[in-house]
């Protein structure tokens, strides 16, 4: 899961009223689902190409309006092999895959990669052109990756932002050179790297680590409305009103059992692990 500063982001984009998001290997959509909550009108797309995680993204996309893309952006339109992560340290652990089997960052923490399966590939500016849109904000986590796809975006399809996750045996500074004619570098730190394109000039970023606790708070306070915004739209007349989750377990049981099989209320737990 990504340590951007959500609220940051929200202040940002406050005043946009057509926020389109890209989530670049989004594995389980945590990261997408963040986004949607904190800009509920913003329209979300969500990339990823691991099968293990395409039926619970399928339904998260339905529950969270998500536009859910089960493809790999690369720096052409075709096939390609893409190995799956497999184990961490002995451990089962599916969160990282590579279209690059030899990738420094895979090896270098102990992943091992499980057998090679052919998927979809698409080049992010051929996606932009056939659904004539234009992301605004870039969240891209690809495994070495992203130089190549980023790469690719033609001056019409450039976002204001874009939020890479790497890690420091990936050489941010390979992307910082591929990106320099357009982008400048925002906020760096050991896992992340935040570029703003040269037209614009946001307020200083704000770093996670500087306001502890704070971005925890802040999606706790969006997922909650999520959830509260969710009862209302299958709510009884009948039934009481709403006002904090903390309520949710004391209300009848079969109000809790109707909620439950149309809304999955324990998410938030995993998303804010």
């Amino acid at each position: 899961m990504s340590s951007i500063n959500l609220e940051w982001l929200y202040n940002h984009f406050s005043d946009n009223e057509n926020l389109i998001i890209f989530d670049i290997g989004c594995a389980d959509c945590s990261d997408s689902i963040r986004f949607k909550l904190t800009f509920p009108d913003a329209i979300v797309y969500s990339f990823e190409c691991n099968d293990y995680f395409l039926k619970d993204n399928l339904q998260k996309a339905n529950e969270f309006d998500l536009i859910y893309n089960h493809i790999a952006l690369d720096a052409v339109n075709g096939r390609s092999l893409f190995y799956p992560g497999l184990k961490e340290t002995g451990e089962p652990c599916h969160w990282s895959g590579t279209l690059i089997p030899e990738s420094k960052t895979l090896s270098t923490s102990g992943m091992k990669l499980g057998a090679p399966c052919e998927v979809d590939t698409v080049s992010i500016n051929d996606f932009c052109v056939k659904n004539q849109i234009c992301p605004t904000f870039i969240h891209i986590d690809a495994e070495s990756k992203e130089k190549d796809i980023l790469t690719n975006l033609s001056k019409q399809f450039l976002p204001e932002l874009i939020w890479a996750e790497h890690d420091w045996y990936d050489s941010p500074y390979v992307l910082d050179q591929a990106l320099d004619n357009n982008y400048r570098m925002k906020y760096r730190d050991v896992h992340d790297t935040l570029y703003e394109r040269l037209d614009c000039n946001s307020q200083q970023y704000v770093p996670f680590a500087s306001i502890p606790g704070k971005i925890h708070l802040w999606e706790q306070k969006m997922l909650e409305k999520h959830w509260i915004d969710s009862y209302n739209k299958i709510k009884d007349a009948s039934w009481p009103d709403l006002k904090q989750m903390s309520d949710f377990n004391k209300l009848p049981d079969y109000i809790q059992k109707e909620c439950r099989e149309h809304f999955n209320f324990d998410v938030d737990k995993k998303l804010l692990s």
